[in-house]
């Protein structure tokens, strides 16, 4: 009745059926209707006790559907069999963004065929895979497709199995990874133990290949957790941000200082640890040249004069370059209020020829830099926000 309703009304793109007792021939029904309507963009049939059985024709009418941008699967009963089909569904589908499959039974073999899968996406963004059962071989084979996949930008995989050696293996992946932003890893049993017990011969734990030496001394005196955090802060092309290990055995005092002290390439990175949150932020470099062409911003606009108006006061004979001194009286004879290191500075950084003197052109390329450098940074902030 329902489907047929939905047959009839295309105006409706986002259909949301959870806990609603969807059964195998509901499920049926609407595999046919994705068929048929390709301007379907969100499904979500959560919390319905769906088997593997159940999803083989809803799966196979996703795998090419043009629109679906969301799939919701958490809290039903997918395991081992279905995890093929839904694998070849990620593996295949270029229109997917968000897909949740927490709450489920995935575990051994069939969280294998899904971490899997993650490697040939092209274009889930965000991917939701807790209290699942994945494992520390499947945080080996989740590691090696961050390293392929060139869009996911989230991750959930709380609640899971994942031990130290897991931990260490997935977040190895992160070194060939420039989109990942989120990482949640929490209530899982990392114990934050050192390098060597984590890699013990005796329990044949291979040792990870071209681990970073100093990483491992990290480890070992301070354990896995804080060794990874340097690992991450050491990254110069990870977009990681966000990293959530609530519910993980560690010594937060302790994680939380060594974060403070590696921190520093990242303009800020969020640490979630014992249902608290930390927020490092990375401290701006004074840039004297730079507030220096803030301030004749300022002046221009202030004044309602433009920049080319302002040299001009500059330039007495009209050739649009003045040397240094007169660079610097001119300015102050416009009282713009800059102090004589500015000034320094602001010539060294406009004079990009170094021949003593600075044109027209440099002064409004320089403008134009500074402007784009403070427009990239409000950004980082917007989004920084919006994480």
């Amino acid at each position: 009745m329902l489907v047929d309703m939905l047959r009839e009304n295309e105006l409706i793109v986002h259909l949301s059926m959870n806990r609603v007792g969807v059964g195998a021939k509901a499920v049926n029904s609407l595999a046919k209707l994705l068929l048929e309507r390709r301007n379907m963009t969100v499904l979500s049939i959560a919390d319905n006790g769906l088997r593997d059985a159940d999803v083989d024709d809803l799966c196979a009418a996703i795998e090419d559907h043009p629109s679906l941008v969301r799939l919701n699967l958490s809290k039903n009963k997918l395991g081992e069999n279905g995890s093929y089909i839904l694998a070849r569904t990620i593996a295949e589908n270029s229109k997917l963004e968000d897909i949740d499959l927490s709450w489920n039974h995935f575990r051994g073999a069939s969280a294998g065929e899904i971490a899997k899968a993650l490697r040939d996406n092209n274009s889930l963004l965000k991917m939701f895979l807790g209290w699942n059962g994945f494992e520390d071989a499947h945080g080996l084979l989740l590691g090696e497709a961050l390293k392929r996949n060139v869009r996911l930008q989230e991750l959930n995989l709380e609640g899971n199995r994942i031990t130290d050696q897991g931990f260490i293996f997935l977040c190895l992946g992160l070194k060939g990874n420039e989109t990942l932003k989120k990482l949640m890893v929490g209530q899982n049993p990392i114990s934050n133990r050192k390098f060597d017990a984590v890699f013990d011969k005796k329990k044949h734990a291979a040792k990870p290949k071209n681990f970073p030496p100093e990483i491992a001394k990290e480890m070992n005196e301070n354990g896995t957790i804080s060794g990874v955090l340097a690992f991450i802060a050491g990254l110069e092309n990870s977009a990681l941000t966000v990293l959530d290990l609530n519910g993980v055995h560690c010594d937060e005092s302790k994680v939380v200082a060594r974060l403070a002290e590696v921190h520093g390439r990242k303009a800020e990175f969020k640490l979630f640890c014992n249902e608290r949150s930390y927020r490092f932020i990375k401290k701006k470099r004074y840039n004297p040249a730079e507030e220096a062409i803030q301030f004749i911003r300022k002046y221009v606009q202030e004044k309602n004069v433009s920049l080319a108006e302002l040299f001009s006061e500059l330039d007495s004979d009209g050739s649009m370059s003045v040397d240094y001194d007169e660079f610097r009286q001119g300015l102050k004879k416009a009282k713009i209020p800059l102090t004589a290191l500015q000034v320094d500075y602001l010539i060294d950084y406009l004079d990009k020829d170094k021949d003593g003197e600075i044109d027209f052109s440099e002064l409004v390329i320089g403008e134009e830099e500074v402007t784009r450098r403070i427009n990239e940074r409000m950004e980082q902030e917007h989004n920084s926000d919006d994480d």
